[in-house]
């Protein structure tokens, strides 16, 4: 039932990715997504679309009300609606029979995708999550990540260069796994040219007795690429002696964390907010991130200077960060838990 649930838990993961006034890939969205007009032929369960008005999926199709075929691969034309599935010896050998899909993610070129594939072995309750990179003109595929973590929610930069990723050494069942352990989450890096990974935000300040699935509250957002070489990161710190290191006098139990890695200087600059993970957001014409702990939303330059407050919540609310819009901050406000710190 554990594991059951804990796959639910992926198939359902809405993630939510903010940019503003820039043509950039949308990541993982709701399969609600999918055209109307293609809802009662496809089922549809992982859903990206691209620029260049491209969109794949993964699904299938619907032969009957009650029975459809095995699930796979799909591109969509968004204009002219044909679909068309994604099939070559490489894409099978990658992904294989047992493989399924916790997430898409194109290239902002539109020529590439990024897949999340994941494997369960039901008799050891172990769960690897791999980075599959198919190349849509030619069909060519490529496992870039195999190294028996949960990599998971990838983001390639504008050049094409790098692919940015969470990793996670943690199993359905709570116990690490056996190869290259991880402290929990961390943020990480892979040169496609060069097959190099770099551990960027590693560890993310998440001690061991607060441990939680990957797909939890402590990271659920996609990296942000705010140009070719430096890379947002975000999670939720509950490390209390960590966090007051960067807030003095700190008495909560957890902290919005973000960090912002530059490849090119190995420089990382991070930011504490007290409070949760309450949205983040971009604006790349004015270089600006604004990032909400449920609190208030603040706005911030690519080195995480505070440059003000947009806007605080009223007693008893929490502020949701929806995105950027014509150059606005948009949000919405919810009822606030008691237990909210």
């Amino acid at each position: 039932m554990r594991i059951l649930c804990y796959v639910m838990a992926v198939i359902l993961q809405h993630w939510l990715f903010t940019i503003g006034a820039a043509q950039v890939p949308s990541y993982m969205k709701s399969w609600l997504a999918l055209p109307e007009e293609l809802r009662d032929k496809y089922n549809c369960s992982m859903y990206a679309e691209a620029p260049t008005g491209q969109a794949c999926f993964y699904g299938n199709r619907i032969l009957n009300p009650k029975y459809g075929e095995k699930q796979e691969l799909f591109l969509l034309d968004k204009r002219s609606l044909e679909v068309r599935p994604l099939r070559s010896e490489q894409i099978e050998k990658c992904l294989g029979p047992k493989a399924g899909c916790s997430g898409l993610a194109f290239n902002w070129s539109g020529t590439k995708v990024a897949v999340v594939a994941n494997f369960i072995y039901w008799e050891t309750v172990a769960l690897f999550f791999n980075m599959v990179v198919i190349d849509l003109n030619t069909l060519e595929a490529r496992a870039v990540v195999a190294d028996g973590q949960v990599n998971y929610a990838p983001s390639f930069s504008p050049n094409d260069r790098y692919l940015a990723f969470y990793t996670t050494d943690r199993q359905p069942s709570g116990a690490p796994s056996d190869t290259i352990p991880l402290r929990e989450n961390a943020g990480r890096v892979l040169d496609l040219k060069t097959s190099e990974i770099r551990t960027i935000t590693e560890p993310f300040l998440l001690p061991a007795d607060r441990a939680r699935t990957v797909h939890g509250h402590h990271v659920r957002l996609p990296p942000i690429w705010l140009d070719e070489n430096r890379v947002l990161f975000t999670s939720l710190a509950t490390d209390r002696a960590a966090i007051q290191k960067y807030i003095s006098g700190f008495s909560g139990e957890r902290a919005s964390h973000y960090a912002v890695a530059n490849l090119l200087t190995s420089e990382t600059k991070r930011l504490f907010l007290p409070g949760k993970l309450r949205g983040k957001a971009a604006d790349l014409p004015k270089q600006r991130l604004y990032f909400s702990s449920g609190k208030q939303i603040i706005e911030t330059d690519y080195d995480l200077n505070v440059v003000g407050t947009v806007v605080q919540a009223e007693e008893g609310q929490e502020i949701v960060l929806e995105g950027i819009e014509n150059g606005e901050v948009k949000y919405h406000t919810i009822a606030a838990r008691k237990s909210t710190p």
